[in-house]
């Protein structure tokens, strides 16, 4: 028999998980970045993309006009390896 939550219960589990998405995370130091290995800051550039690409419902094509021609080919080169 599956149990019912509270509105009340779940309007807390809500706004309690809107605040959580509201939180700012501080971005990484200089001196932190330095420290990754290169596929830990491809990783953290991929998530930090998704977020913009998520929040303001860009596509790809959208983020690449703004990057200078060298990084685009680079980055579809990398893409096909």
């Amino acid at each position: 028999m599956p149990t019912r939550i509270s509105d009340d219960i779940w309007r807390q589990f809500q706004e309690e998980l809107a605040a959580v998405d509201r939180k700012p995370s501080a971005p990484l130091s200089r001196d932190e970045l330095a420290q990754l290995n290169p596929e830990q800051r491809m990783a953290l550039a991929k998530t930090e993309f998704m977020g913009i690409k998520r929040k303001y419902g860009l596509k790809l094509d959208d983020v690449l006009t703004f990057l200078p021609e060298e990084d685009v080919v680079t980055y579809l080169q990398r893409l096909m390896h």
